[in-house]
């Protein structure tokens, strides 16, 4: 939002519990389905992960399922049960050039 200036997951907000957040995800095809979605509709490109810079969005799997979190350099940060996890950078799988 800091960079765009809108919410993109405006859509995908208001669930109020984790069997609604399941079935959100199920309707819209996960993870993967909402950033391709979110993507087309805002006209954000897709790219190289290995290009992936400051701000950029990336999707990762590090065993838990798809994930989606911020690239700050050579680190991907995405929200966790304790806060802020970070994993590398190299660990996407894909990316958007956000900005």
């Amino acid at each position: 939002m800091a960079i765009t200036g809108d919410d993109l997951a405006t859509p995908y907000r208001g669930y109020t519990s984790q069997r609604e957040a399941l079935r959100m995800l199920k309707e819209h095809g996960g993870i993967v389905g909402i950033a391709e979605a979110v993507a087309h509709k805002y006209a954000i490109p897709e790219i190289a992960p290995a290009m992936a810079g400051r701000g950029d969005v990336c999707l990762f799997d590090v065993g838990h399922g798809d994930t989606l979190g911020i690239c700050a350099g050579s680190s991907i940060f995405a929200p966790g049960p304790m806060g802020l996890v970070g994993t590398p950078a190299l660990q996407a799988l894909r990316a958007w050039r956000i900005g």
